[in-house]
């Protein structure tokens, strides 16, 4: 049994912090967590990349918007494909775009609030720490586990 786990190891990849942007750039929904109020709180969300910052469009005066104060947020984006799955999780802080440039320059980048909102506020989290990891896909006859 120990071999075929041992031989299976080499199935999972860890992602360069280059790849770790470009799946983040691909990949339009995540979700975002930080402590809140109640707890941990754990919210899904379109986003996109500008300049090595994830930018959201969320809730003015919810949750996400509320910890948009410098407090450390994580954000992790997934996704498969026939052949792999991936993950991809980034840490930093997160700040609400206030100024009249940054808010234009959020608008261009075409997000859309995960759920209908009646007033909006675009939030960036500039990562300190971004990870990933990549695992090949099995057939159900090849693997310990399956698709």
């Amino acid at each position: 049994m120990s071999d075929v786990l041992e031989t299976r190891s080499t199935d999972l990849e860890h992602l360069s912090v280059v790849e770790c942007w470009a799946v983040l750039t691909d990949s339009p929904l995540g979700r975002i967590a930080t402590v809140g109020r109640e707890g941990v709180e754990l919210l899904p969300v379109n986003h996109a990349v500008d300049r090595h910052r994830i930018v959201v469009r969320t809730e003015a005066g919810g949750w996400l918007h509320d910890a948009a104060d410098g407090r450390e947020l994580v954000f992790e984006s997934d996704g498969s494909d026939e052949h792999s799955a991936w993950s991809v999780v980034a840490r930093g802080s997160a700040r609400a775009l206030e100024r009249p440039d940054e808010v234009l320059r959020a608008s261009a980048l075409g997000i859309q609030a995960w759920a209908p909102i009646d007033s909006d506020v675009f939030v960036e989290l500039e990562p300190t720490v971004v990870t990933g990891r990549r695992i090949a896909r099995h057939r159900r006859a090849d693997a310990l586990w399956y698709w």
